[in-house]
């Protein structure tokens, strides 16, 4: 990921994607994305789906995350990036 614009000094922010396709209100968003019978909910702090970002609000990196579904199956979801206060 390459993020700009964020809360600076947001350190352990998460970033995950959810089961919605748009943003636009937080039904539409929904949980987060994941199979319940194949593998625990990752899109968590422990699972590593986390950023950090400097001064300015500017972050890249990088995290392994497998869902339970394919990369074509996690396109076109929702990606939400929270804040410090989550």
């Amino acid at each position: 990921f390459d993020l700009e614009d964020l809360e600076p000094n947001c350190e352990g922010c998460g970033i995950h994607v959810h089961a919605g396709i748009s943003c636009r209100t937080h039904d539409l968003v929904k949980g987060h994305f994941w199979t319940r019978n194949i593998v625990r909910d990752l899109w968590t702090k422990a699972g590593g789906a986390v950023y950090a970002t400097d001064a300015r609000g500017y972050a890249n990196g990088n995290f392994m995350n497998y869902n339970g579904f394919d990369i074509f199956s996690n396109m076109n979801h929702a990606v939400v990036v929270h804040a410090q206060d989550g």
